[in-house]
């Protein structure tokens, strides 16, 4: 724990020593250069706030033994304190000792400053990965018995997560994995570097994420639990889509799609290499050729999150396996298994893909031209 000391400032007649520490856990990157004075019966503390943006509630506590217990009455405080605090240097908290305690004895006080309550909503990484904060909320995962296209492991349960995590905007571009991995092991290498990353195993993603949280200094990224990967898709919706319910008119024809996903109705493309799809049945748009698109080309949901159902399939954390029946939280999947889980339809995919709740697997070595993923990251 870091701290500052001062020594001889008197207050009243004794002479005191101020240790200032900014308080354990996460606010020690938000609370810095802790330092006090003494102006006649008041003592001043002064500290910087340097959190992400947004409004802070800051708190002080003082101990007159050395930091063992924190019991000093500082009701009488005023300045920078309280709640609505905003990022900044400089930041000032005045306390009216004798107005909460008549006399004070003692050489070993310690006064802890904490500034909570901030988060972050957005943030781009090293490499122009684009997050945004998903905050914790219970939900409905699954689909109901009444929704169409639905299957049979899709068992409609609640859902608690109790901690917030970022979500990358869109699925891993091809530029970005280059960036990481070096190479492309995409098919639609045509597509451009602006196109979701495909051919990728789970395996290769780990691998992926080793290099990019040793790249950053740190531990956070990961992919998302098949949980936090409903949840974030879903946005508040119960509905098949995002946007509300689905209505399938062929296999590869829902309407509802077409404004939030390429899918296998609407993935025409003009680049070379695309797929032959021109003996697909029951398309929405007839053409020839088919693949994937451009991130963040589509909707987005109301977590700002693009592509989240259709372009590529995208891999989540967790071993498959068949849901509980009942209210369950944090769920992390099986403990164990032989594949693992991944979510959200695909170009290639039909209609009935392309919702919310529908879950496909494989195993964790398996490639495909549609398969990709975008990363979470711890907050």
């Amino acid at each position: 724990m870091w701290r500052i000391k001062r020594h001889a400032l008197a207050l009243f007649i004794t002479v005191l020593s101020f240790v200032l520490v900014p308080a354990a856990g996460h606010c020690q990157e938000r609370v810095t250069n802790v330092r006090a004075e003494q102006q006649g019966n008041q003592v001043f503390i002064y500290y910087d706030l340097t959190g992400h943006e947004g409004k802070y509630q800051v708190k002080v506590r003082g101990s007159s033994n050395g930091g063992k217990d924190f019991d000093l009455p500082m009701k009488s405080v005023s300045g920078d304190i309280g709640k609505g605090i905003r990022p900044g240097r400089g930041k000032t908290i005045i306390w009216d000792a004798t107005r909460d305690i008549r006399q004070l004895y003692g050489d070993n006080f310690v006064f802890e400053v904490e500034a909570t309550g901030a988060e972050k909503k957005r943030f781009t990484n090293s490499v122009g990965m684009k997050f945004v904060y998903i905050k914790p909320g219970t939900f409905m995962m699954g689909s109901p018995s009444s929704e169409k296209g639905r299957d049979s492991d899709e068992t409609w349960h609640k859902v608690t997560l109790t901690k917030g995590f970022y979500m990358q905007t869109t699925e891993v571009t091809q530029g970005q994995w280059k960036a990481i991995m070096g190479n492309n092991p995409s098919y639609f290498k045509n597509c451009g570097d602006d196109c979701p990353v495909g051919d990728v195993s789970w395996n290769d993603v780990q691998e992926f994420i080793r290099k990019l949280n040793r790249m950053e200094g740190t531990n956070k990224y990961r992919l998302p639990t098949e949980a936090e990967w409903e949840y974030a898709c879903r946005a508040g919706s119960e509905d098949a889509l995002y946007t509300g319910p689905i209505r399938i008119l062929g296999k590869n024809n829902a309407p509802a799609l077409d404004e939030i996903a390429w899918y296998g109705g609407n993935s025409c493309v003009d680049y070379n290499g695309g797929c032959d799809c021109s003996g697909w049945s029951e398309k929405q748009y007839s053409c020839s050729r088919c693949g994937t698109h451009p991130v963040g080309g589509k909707k987005p949901n109301a977590w700002g999150l693009y592509d989240m159902i259709g372009n590529v399939w995208e891999w989540c954390q967790d071993w498959y396996g068949d849901y509980p029946r009942g209210h369950v939280t944090d769920p992390a999947g099986p403990s164990s298994g032989s594949y693992r889980v991944y979510r959200g339809g695909s170009w290639y995919g039909d209609a009935r893909y392309c919702r919310s709740a529908r879950r496909y697997n494989n195993s964790p070595g398996f490639r495909y031209i549609d398969l990709g993923f975008r990363l979470a990251r711890t907050k």
